[in-house]
């Protein structure tokens, strides 16, 4: 008996551990890429709610909703949410951010998302030098660079992107 709770011990300890791997883990750009695709009316459909609502301005929508209350339909937010695995909406003037991904602690992190800009990305301006759209993986672009606090962009389709912040 005993040694059968050992055993199934053991194995839930290797179920749980590999779960917790993948979950840290970075989508890559293709599954990001695969998976708005997917879902691109909904997005689309959630960034005109999120330009109209003007509860969105400067708040960010976090995990618990504490600070989105200001939000017009909650409801339908939190659908949407849940639908599109978000973690955090910022919207800022003419863009928002969409953040599904992110990994660290108080000195270094990674975030990753969706990211649409009214306009075109010609017109963004970078005053620092520490933004840049690029072709490649966006990983890989980001390691390239290897400067601290860097984001990079990739089209995805029209003014959507995908973005990955890498503050070290």
């Amino acid at each position: 008996m005993i040694r059968k709770i050992f055993i199934l011990f053991i194995f839930i300890s290797i179920i749980i551990s590999c779960h917790s791997k993948k979950q840290s883990q970075i989508p890559s750009d293709k599954e990001m890429i695969d998976s708005f695709l997917l879902r691109e009316n909904e997005f689309n459909s959630f960034k005109e709610y999120i330009f109209n609502d003007s509860g969105f301005k400067n708040y960010p929508l976090v995990r618990n909703f504490k600070d989105s209350l200001k939000i017009k339909n909650l409801d339908y937010v939190k659908k949407v949410k849940e639908n599109l695995n978000i973690i955090r909406v910022y919207k800022i003037d003419d863009y928002i951010e969409i953040t599904t991904f992110e990994k660290g602690n108080s000195t270094w992190g990674i975030e990753k998302g969706y990211y649409y800009k009214k306009g075109k990305m010609d017109d963004f301006q970078d005053k620092y030098n520490s933004e840049k759209v690029v072709e490649g993986d966006l990983w890989e672009e980001c390691r390239k660079i290897g400067e601290n606090n860097f984001t990079v962009y990739k089209n995805i389709k029209g003014n959507w992107y995908l973005f990955l912040r890498y503050d070290k």
